[in-house]
């Protein structure tokens, strides 16, 4: 489903870029754009959802910023399966911002892409273990998702694995190995190209913010 949705995720782009003329000088923004997103969220396309969600989370392309609408069309497209929305949902819990900060439910959606083979998704599942912020702490389990993280191209991963491995034993990186061979990982997929801000604060390790679909803005034909 993962592999599908991310097609359909660029398509959405590219209808509205086509319906709306990519060389016209009028840019479609603000509640124009977020009309043309409704007429596909009402079709129940997860992408477009996900998209009206990252324009209400950001605040562009004229959209005003709206924690609480953001978390709507997020949680809409992260209960069909879509992986972005899921992690970009879990860093509104992790952060509280339009919900409650909670742990445990920003660990819960981050797990859900995760396991659909998300890297950024694996990599702030294996935070939460190393912190033990939603998770108890587990330095084998977080481990075992930065060995996935970082098959699955995650970008910092490596390091965090290489820092992790020094506090353990080896015993317990036998074990996080054997752990990810056990785990029933899709292939990593070949997500979109997507913007992504590290959650840090200090030296103190934190999850990563949220994925965004990085993109230009669709433009109205002439």
């Amino acid at each position: 489903m993962a592999r599908t949705v991310l097609v359909s995720l660029g398509a959405t782009i590219a209808t509205l870029a086509s319906a709306y003329g990519d060389d016209s000088p009028n840019t479609l923004r603000g509640e124009a754009l977020v009309a043309a997103l409704l007429e596909l969220v009402e079709q129940g396309r997860p992408d477009a959802q996900l998209f009206l969600g990252s324009l209400y989370d950001t605040g562009k392309l004229g959209v005003p910023e709206d924690d609480a609408e953001a978390v709507r069309w997020y949680r809409l497209a992260a209960e069909q399966g879509l992986a972005e929305a899921q992690v970009n949902l879990g860093v509104m819990y992790d952060n509280g911002e339009g919900v409650p900060e909670e742990d445990a439910e920003a660990a819960r959606w981050y797990r859900l892409a995760a396991e659909q083979g998300h890297p950024k998704a694996q990599l702030n599942v294996a935070i939460q273990y190393i912190t033990g912020e939603g998770v108890p702490a587990d330095h084998v389990q977080a481990y075992a998702w930065l060995i996935a993280a970082a098959a699955g191209g995650d970008p910092d991963a490596e390091s965090v694995r290489a820092s992790l491995a020094e506090a353990m034993t080896p015993e317990q990186i036998a074990a996080a190995r054997e752990l990810i061979r056990e785990l029933d990982e899709p292939v990593p997929q070949p997500w979109l190209d997507v913007v992504h801000h590290a959650k840090t604060g200090g030296n103190e390790l934190r999850p990563y913010n949220r994925v965004s679909i990085s993109c230009s803005a669709p433009t109205r034909a002439p």
